[in-house]
């Protein structure tokens, strides 16, 4: 929640991005949108289909996005336990996304809380609302105006995470 407290998008490459989104307001000014993008192969893995608030990536090209990092399953480890590791992390949140698909593939009723928003679904079909009293539209302070495309933020995800969500 931190990082997207701060502009910058999480990519959990097998299941979603969470992405802010540049806009222009009817003043001029630049601003970001909150955004959530899912894998494409996820939901085609899972015969989903995208309800009101999902983005599929296929749609994305062209969008001006703030830079996005992919979600380093290390830093989730020695930040939120002395115990686990990071392949315990990752095989745990592969698990658990694995768990998801199957409830979604079977149509059953699924809300998932993300902290940024809430996934739900019924019958294959994913909706995801943004939390709208924490994230909404709003103007981009002048430090954070580093737009990229979709194209080039995919080389940005590549990155590791400078900070994970408290």
């Amino acid at each position: 929640l931190a990082q997207f407290d701060s502009f910058r998008g999480a990519s959990l490459q097998t299941f979603a991005r969470f992405l802010w989104q540049h806009v222009r307001l009817p003043d001029g000014s630049l601003a970001a949108s909150p955004l959530f993008v899912a894998n494409e192969s996820f939901m085609r893995a899972h015969m989903l289909t995208g309800g009101s608030g999902t983005t599929r990536g296929g749609s994305l090209p062209g969008l001006s996005l703030q830079p996005t990092e992919e979600i380093n399953f290390s830093k989730i480890a020695l930040r939120f336990s002395t115990n686990l590791n990071k392949d315990t992390v990752f095989t745990c949140t592969r698990h658990l996304l694995a768990a998801l698909g199957d409830a979604l593939r079977t149509g059953q009723c699924v809300q998932v809380d993300f902290g940024v928003g809430v996934l739900r679904a019924k019958e294959r079909k994913v909706d995801f609302e943004i939390d709208s009293k924490r994230y909404s539209t709003r103007k981009l302070p002048a430090a954070l105006l580093r737009p990229t495309t979709a194209t080039s933020s995919a080389a940005a995800a590549s990155r590791t995470l400078a900070g994970v969500a408290a």
